[in-house]
């Protein structure tokens, strides 16, 4: 049995997904768009992309044309996109435990190198705010217990934990911000 899939929700982080490849995605890597490709792992196409997504957090891959190097590099990115009226908590959630599946949920199978956190005005088409994060950083920290954060449940019956901007920032794990 699977969390129950929202088409509503899929559309919007398919179309931040395409405004983050404009607008943060060149940012973040220090390079012009044109020297991106993006690999989209979509969990119903193929075996592959269901371990990739489904076992091990992984969204997208990036592949960042690198000017003196023979071949592009390929950064592992796991992506969320929230609404606007969201913006206000400067937060990052994940995933930790599905109760209508009784499986472990994101926190403990994400490998992604990368995890892309943003705010996304579909009408302005522009991110209110984003936050990049070090996955294994923010794994790390978890760890080492330097990392503090709060639990609670959706109403998907997900527990799931929240990370403030101020404590990633704290905890070293930050790769990039929508600086104001």
């Amino acid at each position: 049995m699977r969390t129950k899939y929202e088409a509503e929700n899929g559309d919007f982080s398919n179309t931040a997904h395409l405004a983050a490849r404009r607008l943060i995605y060149p940012k973040v890597l220090n390079c012009d768009r044109n020297e991106l490709d993006f690999e989209d792992i979509l969990f119903d196409m193929c075996e592959r992309d269901r371990i990739l997504d489904g076992k091990l957090g992984i969204d997208r891959i990036v592949k960042c044309k690198i000017k003196d190097l023979r071949f592009p590099l390929s950064i592992t990115v796991q992506e969320r996109f929230r609404r606007p009226e969201y913006a206000k908590y400067k937060d990052i959630t994940i995933t930790e435990f599905n109760h209508a599946t009784e499986q472990p949920s994101e926190l403990y199978k994400i490998t992604a190198g990368l995890f892309l956190y943003g705010y996304y005005d579909e009408l302005q088409d522009i991110f209110l705010d984003y936050i990049v994060i070090n996955t294994t950083g923010l794994l790390l920290a978890l760890a080492r217990n330097e990392l503090n954060y709060e639990r609670r449940r959706n109403k998907k019956g997900q527990d799931f934990l929240t990370f403030t901007f101020d404590d990633l920032r704290n905890a070293g794990v930050v790769i990039d911000k929508l600086i104001f």
